[in-house]
C-alpha cells in the first residue's frame, strides 16, 4: 500500500483506503485456514481435524455477524455520543468477549482429546497443526471482535455529514517537500 504513504493521498482517497482496510482484515482473518487445511490434506488428517477446522470458521463467521448486529444496535441506541460507552464496554461486556475465545478453546481442547485418544493417529505428527489451527481461530475471532469499528468508520466516512472526512492542511505539504 504504497500509495497511500503520500500524504496527499491518504486524504485524498480516506473513503477508498477505509473500505480496503475492511476488505483486507476480513480477508486476513479467513486466509490464515488455509495452512491448517492445506497441512490436513498434506498429512492425511483424520476427517474431525477438517470437521474442527469448518466449525470453527463457521464459529468465527457467526461471532463477526453477531458483533456487526451489536454494533448496528448501539449506534440505534446512540452509545457513540460523547459520553457513551463506545462500542465495547470491557468493563460490562466481559461475555460477550471471552465467550467465542472460550468456546473454540473448548472446540480445539476437544479435538485435540479425540486426537491423544486414537491410536492409530500421531498426536506428536499434528501438533504443528493445532497450532496454526489454533493461530487462526485466534487471529479470526480476534479480527471479528474489531471489524465492527473498521465497519463504522467506513460507514460514516460516506455519509453525507463530513465530519469524519480529514481534510488536508496545506502546510503539511510545505513542510514535507521543504525539507
Amino acid at each position: 500500500m504504497i500509495f497511500f504513504s503520500f500524504s496527499k493521498n491518504t486524504y485524498k482517497y480516506q473513503k477508498l483506503q477505509a473500505v480496503l482496510l475492511n476488505i483486507v482484515c476480513l480477508k486476513f482473518s479467513l486466509d490464515t485456514y488455509k495452512a491448517f487445511f492445506l497441512m490436513c490434506e498434506d498429512r492425511l488428517a483424520p476427517g474431525y481435524m477438517w470437521t474442527t477446522g469448518f466449525v470453527l470458521i463457521g464459529g468465527g463467521l457467526v461471532y463477526l455477524v453477531l458483533s456487526i448486529l451489536r454494533g448496528i444496535r448501539r449506534v440505534q441506541k446512540g452509545t457513540f455520543r460523547k459520553g457513551g460507552k463506545l462500542l465495547y464496554d470491557f468493563q460490562t461486556s466481559k461475555g460477550h468477549i471471552s465467550l467465542p475465545f472460550v468456546i473454540g478453546a473448548t472446540i480445539i481442547g476437544g479435538s485435540i482429546t479425540k486426537a491423544l485418544s486414537n491410536s492409530s493417529v500421531l498426536p506428536y505428527g499434528m501438533l504443528e497443526m493445532y497450532v496454526i489451527l489454533s493461530v487462526s481461530a485466534l487471529l479470526q475471532y480476534a479480527i471479528a471482535m474489531a471489524l465492527p469499528e473498521f465497519f463504522l468508520i467506513a460507514y460514516c466516512k460516506f455519509r453525507k455529514s463530513t465530519s469524519f472526512v480529514l481534510h488536508c492542511k496545506a502546510s503539511i505539504f510545505f513542510t514535507y517537500h521543504s525539507i
